[in-house]
């Protein structure tokens, strides 16, 4: 039977962590009941698996810096290249997101002038509505947002279907089989909020509203359909 892997490149804040549980536990949350007893998380302390026997890959986000990747990290990009040679079905999620830019052949850096936090206006473009994994969104989503990184270059023949007004690459086709998100479906309200409260010093000093992005989070929004669109795709493999 083969896996699908969870790649647990960082941790939420402890007190996070604590209340709300883990980056992977978000990511597990958003997958359909029926794919849970597939899943696999990869850490820090595991060995990473051939993926030859691999289903699927999902990349989580993390706190650290593409541009700064430790030696572990380093061993996992290095891995994730091999992943995408042997044809695994990837989604990358912020930080994994841009890690696939840079395993790819792309570049990443810092953001210009500030942060991008918060919910933002997700705009689709191009012909978004034929690609199979993006296809399934409105032309215009709300989807929250939390970097100071961002991929600056794409690798050759990315395309990119949605931006906002500070992320011109927000959703990512890197290959026929490989996906990229620079926003957070994973992320609930709660976990929302839990971040801006943690971060809102240094968000205030960058010139956010950090009450204005907290109201944002509260309200009510239709779920982010992207994460089961990914698991229903990598197990019925109904796309070209």
């Amino acid at each position: 039977m083969q896996d699908i892997l969870i790649l647990k490149m960082g941790s939420a804040y402890p007190e996070v962590a604590g209340d709300l549980g883990d980056f992977e536990d978000w990511v597990q949350r958003c997958i359909p009941e029926e794919a849970h007893r597939l899943l696999q998380v990869s850490r820090i302390d595991k060995p990473f698996p051939d993926p030859k026997y691999l289903k699927g890959l999902i990349i989580t986000g993390s706190h650290s810096m593409v541009t700064k990747a430790s030696a572990w990290e380093r061993k996992a990009m290095h891995w994730v290249r091999w992943a995408l040679d042997e044809g695994v079905p990837t989604l990358g999620i912020c930080y994994g997101h841009q890690m696939l830019a840079q395993v790819l052949g792309g570049s990443v850096g810092y953001l210009p002038d500030a942060p991008e936090v918060g919910f933002r206006r997700l705009q689709f473009m191009g012909d978004y509505e034929a690609d199979p994994l993006f296809g399934l969104y409105p032309s215009h989503f709300e989807a929250f947002t939390f970097h100071y990184q961002t991929v600056q270059r794409l690798p050759e023949r990315a395309r990119t279907f949605a931006r906002t007004t500070q992320e011109r690459n927000q959703a990512v086709r890197f290959g026929e089989w490989i996906w990229g998100i620079q926003y957070h479906p994973e992320f609930s309200p709660q976990a929302a909020c839990a971040y801006i409260q943690h971060e809102a010093a240094e968000l205030e000093r960058a010139g956010l509203d950090v009450q204005e992005l907290l109201r944002e989070a509260k309200q009510n929004r239709p779920p982010d359909p992207i994460i089961p669109r990914f698991i229903d795709l990598i197990l019925s493999r109904d796309y070209e």
